[in-house]
């Protein structure tokens, strides 16, 4: 394709990049979620023992 054709990068070489790219993503995206749901359960428990304090 010529819009790639000024990095003088080749198809495979571009493609091997971008596979990377996405890899890192999406265990970054992954890593995001399980830290998500650890803050997310553990303000429920804060909040329920907060609550049980003011008797609610």
């Amino acid at each position: 394709a010529a819009w790639h054709g000024d990095t003088s990068m080749s198809q495979a070489a571009w493609q091997a990049q971008w596979n990377t790219a996405m890899e890192e993503l999406i265990r970054a995206y992954r890593a995001m979620g399980t830290t998500h749901e650890t803050n997310t359960l553990s303000m429920n428990a804060r909040d329920m023992a907060e609550g049980a304090k003011w008797g609610a």
